[in-house]
């Protein structure tokens, strides 16, 4: 219940998570091994505590990452000197590489929870099922 969840995260920051240099380190690589593909360091998992105290760590995050892919953009068109185009594909590729597609699997599940369901609990039944359907697959497309 929202009660229990509340004495778990108030329990959590009092102990383990209280502010410390190295509980911040922590909630920011955990956020990044969550957001990205990448490894993080081999103490790092993803605590829920640590991904809740890491959420000023999003915008860093995606911050580094947009820089990452820029420069995938940047070396495919002004070094390669390839059409915009193509840099254009390069770096969108090196995008969801990084991401493992993070957000287009949300897009795709949002279709096809609101394409789908009629109650908002067939909506969020829809949204947590693995498989892709058809709006999921139609706005991917588009």
């Amino acid at each position: 219940s929202q009660r229990v969840i509340s004495d778990q995260i108030a329990e959590f920051l009092r102990g383990e998570g209280r502010f410390s240099p190295w509980a911040e380190v922590r909630a920011f690589f955990t956020v990044w091994t969550f957001v990205t593909r990448l490894p993080g360091p081999t103490w790092v998992d993803h605590h829920p505590g640590y991904l809740m105290r890491g959420m000023a760590y999003f915008p860093l995050s995606g911050s580094l990452i947009g820089a990452f892919v820029s420069v995938f953009y940047d070396f495919a068109h002004v070094t390669a000197g390839l059409p915009l185009s193509i840099a254009s594909i390069i770096s969108e590729t090196a995008s969801l590489w990084i991401t493992g597609c993070f957000h287009e699997d949300g897009l795709a599940d949002s279709a096809d929870g609101i394409g789908g369901g009629w109650t908002a609990e067939q909506i969020l039944k829809i949204m947590t099922d693995t498989r892709l359907g058809t709006y999921g697959c139609a706005i991917l497309l588009v």
